[in-house]
């Protein structure tokens, strides 16, 4: 009999153990989830105060939703495009970087760190980050591009050749005619 009871007590414990465990655990979880849609909150209010070229403040909300969830990629994102806009590059970078670091898949910032690098000359860290842009997006004839004007600036033409045919090709595909248009101007220069 004393055996039963001790058996009752401790599968009691256990069980009532493995109950708070698991609300821990959902509690855990909604404290998450309440701080990213704070962080959403944050970075859309820091969005629209950028729009409303009111930098400051967007550089405030958009640091501020970083503190309230420093995994979210967009909002270092976001802070990246208003470095590259005011022209700190070195800021820029780094934002984009730790963008990509948090998500890997972030096609975007990729596409920014290989257009910040080119613009700096430093030609073959913006290529490897647009081959990486390419990795995640093989449809984006703005990449291509891009790709293609690097390796025109350092005279390796025949792969610029390369870059432009296949951003021609999916130009036409895509109906993208103002991107056309853009290629049509390096043809004549």
């Amino acid at each position: 009999m004393q055996q039963i009871k001790f058996i009752i007590l401790l599968l009691f414990f256990t069980l009532a153990a493995k109950g708070s465990f698991a609300s821990g655990q959902d509690t855990s979880a909604k404290i998450m989830q309440g701080n990213r849609l704070k962080a959403q909150d944050l970075l859309e209010k820091g969005s629209r105060a950028f729009k409303n070229n009111d930098i400051q403040r967007a550089i405030s909300l958009l640091e501020k939703s970083i503190t309230v969830d420093p995994g979210y990629a967009e909002a270092y994102y976001r802070l990246g495009v208003i470095y590259i806009h005011q022209g700190d590059a070195d800021k820029a970078i780094a934002y984009m970087v730790k963008t990509v670091e948090i998500n890997p898949n972030f096609t975007q910032a990729y596409t920014n760190l290989g257009s910040i690098l080119a613009q700096l000359k430093r030609y073959a860290e913006a290529i490897g980050f647009y081959e990486k842009a390419l990795s995640l997006d093989q449809n984006n004839p703005k990449i291509y591009y891009n790709i293609g004007l690097i390796y025109l600036s350092i005279g390796k033409n025949d792969s610029a050749e390369e870059y432009f045919a296949k951003t021609k090709e999916l130009c036409l595909l895509q109906n993208n005619t103002r991107l056309l248009e853009e290629l049509r101007k390096v043809y004549k220069d």
